[in-house]
């Protein structure tokens, strides 16, 4: 099914329930493409976003989401805002977008594997004020600034990611606590590999590679942590 030159493609508002978006396609939309606020159980599947003038996926205050195999690409506002709780992403891609991230999230108990962000206007991905947040064999390539940013993430998990070729620092994480770092190829970025603001605390990094990064460095460090450099 085809969505275009709407206002928004889709929205479900306050008290919706089981969206289910299947093989559909989103292109240039004056808004954002898919909007739900205050729902739950959205699922968007083999869904292709693309050239909207807004965000591609806008969910705020969703509780229970799947992303998978979708792509949102060349929209003028964030690939992925993801501002809800207990979902899961996966094999999905935010490219080329124009306003912030690839993926922006604010949430808790959600899990991100094998999904790439490349070629954004900012950062590939963000997350913000967001707990127990599972991230594993992601790919943050050539954005314009950050590889992936967090701020306020405590109790998180990153594992087996790799982050290269971006314009600034591969990794930052900043007012973050309790976070483990493991086994990620942080390259090739302009800035250097990761950098633990002098806010964060107790997280721990081990088993990462950090190679061919701004001024040979990997991991400055300015916290209370646990690093491996």
């Amino acid at each position: 099914m085809a969505f275009t030159r709407g206002v928004v493609g889709v929205e479900a508002l306050s008290g919706a329930s089981r969206l289910r978006i299947v093989d559909c396609d989103f292109r240039r939309c004056f808004g954002d493409a898919i909007r739900a606020t205050n729902s739950r159980d959205v699922n968007i599947i083999d869904t292709a976003i693309l050239s909207n003038e807004g965000r591609g996926v806008f969910l705020d205050g969703v509780n229970g989401f799947f992303i998978g195999n979708s792509r949102a690409n060349n929209n003028g506002g964030t690939g992925f805002e993801l501002f809800s709780d207990n979902g899961f992403v996966v094999d999905s891609m935010a490219n080329n977008n124009l306003a912030g991230a690839g993926f922006f999230v604010i949430g808790s108990n959600s899990g991100f594997v094998d999904n790439l962000a490349q070629n954004n206007t900012g950062n590939g991905f963000l997350f913000v004020s967001s707990e127990g947040v599972g991230f594993t064999g992601n790919k943050s390539k050539g954005n314009s600034s950050f590889g992936m940013l967090g701020y306020e993430v405590n109790d998180c998990f990153l594992a087996e990611n790799r982050i290269e070729q971006n314009d600034a620092v591969g990794l930052i994480l900043d007012s973050s606590d309790r976070n483990s770092i493991q086994f990620n190829t942080i390259i090739n970025n302009s800035g250097v590999g990761a950098f633990f603001s002098s806010t964060t605390d107790d997280n721990s990094a081990t088993g990462n590679i950090y190679r061919g990064n701004a001024f040979s460095l990997g991991l400055i460090d300015e916290g209370d942590n646990f690093t491996d450099e």
